[in-house]
């Protein structure tokens, strides 16, 4: 299946029980860097539900080595519900088999209807640069 081919769910279809729930996984210093400032803001975890904004999980993990996907899943992720994933200026800062390995994690992880959005650099954006890789046709990636 393509994920072109697939039509994208709503941001209601991808609430269940008219609450959306967004699950970030990142590095654990990035993780509590985020956590430091939002707190410092006045916009913690708790605040954040006073406003009835969505449930946010921030997971701390390597995407490349631990098990995010178990991490996911103890945090209430459900691989039966479509999702939207997206893996921002995080791709081109690992091997291009890495890339590989973790975008078809994804794919085993979401369900039917999910969506992904990344962003990458070109072959030669990357080629001598601090990126160790890009893709001049980023669609093959999730093909």
């Amino acid at each position: 299946m393509r994920w072109d081919q697939v039509k994208p769910p709503s941001a209601k279809d991808l609430m269940e029980n008219d609450v959306l729930t967004v699950f970030e996984i990142d590095l654990d210093e990035n993780v509590q860097m985020k956590t430091r400032i939002l707190n410092s803001a006045g916009m913690g975890s708790k605040e954040a539900r006073a406003l009835n904004l969505p449930t946010v999980h921030r997971i701390a993990a390597d995407v490349t080595s631990h098990d995010w996907v178990g991490l996911l899943l103890r945090y209430g992720f459900s691989p039966d519900r479509p999702c939207c994933v997206v893996a921002e200026g995080l791709l081109y800062y690992m091997d291009p088999a890495v890339v590989l390995a973790v975008l078809e994690t994804v794919r085993q992880v979401a369900a039917p209807g999910s969506r992904i959005g990344f962003n990458t650099v070109s072959e030669a954006a990357a080629s001598g640069s601090k990126f160790k890789s890009g893709h001049n046709d980023p669609e093959q990636l999730v093909d």
